[in-house]
């Protein structure tokens, strides 16, 4: 084994020391010394409690076998989930609910519902250029509802390119988390409550991230790794899971039960750049080095085709379509469907009066901005497409920025989301009318990626429970499921549980 193989594995162990210090508790023995009930159970029954969240769940739903999804990999007795329940309430994990619930015998039904005693914290890198500018903090519940954020935190300004802004980029999200996290504390011990406890930190990055390790790319001026969770996780002393930005949506999007699809893409158009997270069987995919779904880097233009526009390009301070992606390649899809390249483009800052101007001029034809807006939702169909043919999914989420949607067919944004759909449609076979094409405004950008990198907290430590992440701590089974982070597996395995 290489001495940088030694390092990734060293640094995993350290990131899941903590959850195994929790789950040491979780894990209590009966008389004869073995566990009382397993992590795997623990794991699986609150598993089925989070999916259910904000909702509150009864035991009854947790074990009906017609409740269990496919993604589900027990069946669980109603004996097994009661004595986990026990457990998880104990630890504080879930608590009593209010809701009113009644068996058909009169009897009362004591619902359950994640616990208020502990919150994770978020945390979103923003990037320009392909540089970190600024870190946005949030403390949310385990069910990932918001309840504190933060104005985010502008880096200082790097005394040359090649500044390893990292630390930097740690000891501030330290000093927010602490802050955030106090803040909410002073509150809860004024209405008489005990200060939460602080389950973990989930940071989300734009750009490659493998096992906790931001990859750096040549084109940046950085090259290596730079190892944030442990970084952050030295300083914070509690878990901190790091995951790209749009993967953190894709696990986000698992727990939304309006989606209802186990395999399913998302894909985010960011200011600068375009991400997917692909979705099977229920679980984020993220290839064999945290590299899956990068989309924004498909080729979509040939060459000649870029050439054949640059003619039409304006001057600029911005860059547009003719120009380099940052990875200094050319016809990728974010180099054409972002709105920082329709401005370059266009030669405007105002995207959202371009956006707003008539699709036909007074003499009927399509005016220029309506053609900017073709060409820029044709390159994001085109990768669309590219990405339904490979995956077959069978949800498209597209989170997209509000002032590429909704438009009259009268405005010339209209063209953009015209164009990505005539592109889908010229999928192979039935792979268009597969994927169910579902389009969201991705407005509160901050706020919403600092709490998808909130939710991977809580994804991560039942991962742990479960024995889904690969994980080989000391005194820990090593999991051989072949749907583990470390395998990277298509198909999940399932037991039967029965009661002690």
């Amino acid at each position: 084994m290489s001495s940088a193989a030694r390092v990734d594995e060293r640094l995993e162990w350290v990131m899941h020391q903590q959850f195994d210090r929790l789950l040491a508790a979780l894990e209590s023995d009966d008389a004869d010394g073995r566990p009382a009930i397993g992590r795997e159970v623990l794991g699986e029954v609150l598993a089925r409690v989070v999916f259910k969240a904000p909702e509150e769940i009864s035991r009854a739903e947790i074990a009906d076998p017609e409740e269990r999804r496919p993604v589900d990999r027990m069946t669980l007795t109603p004996g097994t989930v009661s004595k986990a329940v026990k457990v998880l309430i104990e630890r504080n994990l879930l608590e009593i609910g209010t809701s009113s619930l009644q068996r058909a015998t009169g009897r009362p039904v004591l619902p359950l519902r994640l616990s208020s005693g502990w919150t994770v914290a978020g945390v979103k890198v923003t990037h320009h250029n392909t540089r970190p500018v600024a870190v946005a903090t949030v403390l949310t519940a385990l069910d990932g509802t918001v309840l504190r954020k933060r104005e985010p935190v502008p880096l200082p300004s790097p005394s040359s390119p090649t500044d390893d802004v990292w630390p930097q980029i740690a000891r501030i999200a330290k000093d927010e988390i602490d802050s955030i996290k106090a803040d909410d504390d002073n509150t809860r011990v004024r209405e008489g409550r005990a200060a939460s406890e602080l389950l973990g930190a989930g940071v989300e990055v734009g750009g490659h991230v493998f096992e906790g390790q931001v990859v750096l790319s040549d084109y940046s001026r950085q090259s290596g790794t730079a190892p944030l969770a442990h970084m952050l996780e030295s300083l914070l002393q509690k878990p901190v899971v790091v995951e790209n930005d749009v993967n953190a949506l894709a696990v986000m999007a698992t727990r939304q039960r309006n989606y209802g699809s186990l395999d399913m893409v998302v894909v985010a158009v960011y200011d600068e750049g375009v991400g997917g997270g692909l979705v099977m069987d229920g679980r984020v995919r993220r290839g064999g080095h945290g590299a899956a779904m990068e989309i924004g880097h498909l080729p979509v233009e040939r060459q000649d085709e870029v050439a054949e526009h640059a003619s039409a390009a304006t001057d600029r301070d911005v860059p547009g379509f003719s120009d380099a992606c940052w990875c200094t390649q050319f016809g990728h899809v974010e180099v054409l469907a972002t709105p920082s390249r329709i401005r370059g483009e266009l030669g405007v800052t105002d995207l959202q009066a371009a956006a707003a101007t008539p699709s036909v001029d007074a003499e009927g034809n399509h005016t220029r901005e309506y053609r900017v807006f073709t060409r820029a939702g044709t390159g994001l169909g085109r990768g669309l497409a590219h990405t339904i043919t490979l995956v077959n999914p069978g949800r498209l989420i597209l989170k997209l920025p509000p002032v590429l949607i909704e438009y009259s067919p009268e405005k010339a944004a209209s063209a953009y989301l015209t164009a990505v759909k005539r592109e889908i449609n010229t999928v192979f076979s039935t792979g268009a009318a597969d994927a169910e094409l579902i389009v969201e405004a991705f407005d509160d950008v901050l706020v919403t990626g600092a709490r998808a990198a909130a939710v991977c907290v809580i994804d991560a430590f039942i991962e742990h429970l479960r024995g889904l992440d690969g994980c080989q701590t000391p005194g820990r089974r090593r999991s051989d499921d072949p749907t583990s982070r470390k395998n990277h597996g298509m198909t999940a395995a399932r037991e039967d549980i029965g009661a002690a």
